[in-house]
């Protein structure tokens, strides 16, 4: 009698375990098929290097005088993350006027680098939208025109190129974004007749930026 009721009681606790055991593979199995999170890398759609090509346009004016005029013509930029939204740029732009108002043209390419961060409100959207502001600094060389110098004026002349700027790239596929819009401030400081060689641009531009997120 004694070795009945073992045998009931191990049957009893076989059908326990076995029922305990199925419920922890259901479960395990329903976790497994539910949609993964992504991660927050994936979330904020976090681009390791871009590059992007744009069109841009300068108004200016002659330090001293009344005489305003545009500069068109376009940059090529790099960029690479290097923790969260911040990444480190490089742009070059090129740009030229035909008459600056002193009866002269300008050429004016300038090469700067520095910080930017990128925002993006709703990462997880198909065509996300990406706000971003950038503070670079560098060269800015002026040429095909007339400076000022000593003993006489010379057609070329370099200074330092700040530029303060903020802009909206719309994603259309997972590599490649439209840059809706980017303006902002471009002070150079190249020799002028009238004595102040202090010029602040205002800048407005638009482009195409190629993703790598490798």
């Amino acid at each position: 009698m004694h070795n009945k009721m073992n045998i009931a009681n191990s049957v009893k606790l076989t059908l326990v375990v076995a029922l305990v055991f199925c419920g922890m593979s259901a479960v395990a199995q329903s976790s497994s098929s539910q949609p993964q999170k992504p991660a927050p890398a994936a979330l904020n759609g976090a681009d390791h290097f871009q590059v992007a090509l744009g069109f841009d346009a300068a108004y200016a004016d002659l330090a001293g005088t009344n005489n305003t005029f545009w500069l068109t013509g376009g940059h090529a930029e790099v960029a690479g993350r290097v923790y969260r939204g911040i990444s480190l740029v490089g742009n070059f732009t090129g740009l030229e006027a035909n008459n600056t108002g002193a009866s002269s043209p300008l050429n004016l390419l300038t090469v700067t680098f520095g910080p930017r961060y990128t925002w993006t409100p709703k990462p997880a959207a198909v065509h996300k939208v990406s706000l971003f502001g950038e503070g670079l600094a560098g060269l800015a060389h002026g040429f095909n025109s007339v400076f000022p110098a000593t003993p006489t004026a010379s057609s070329t002349a370099n200074s330092l190129a700040v530029q303060l700027s903020a802009g909206a790239d719309v994603a259309v596929s997972p590599y490649f974004s439209i840059r809706l819009v980017q303006g902002g401030w471009l002070r150079t400081a190249l020799p002028n007749s009238t004595g102040n060689s202090i010029q602040n641009n205002f800048e407005v531009g638009a482009g195409l930026v190629f993703h790598s997120k490798n």
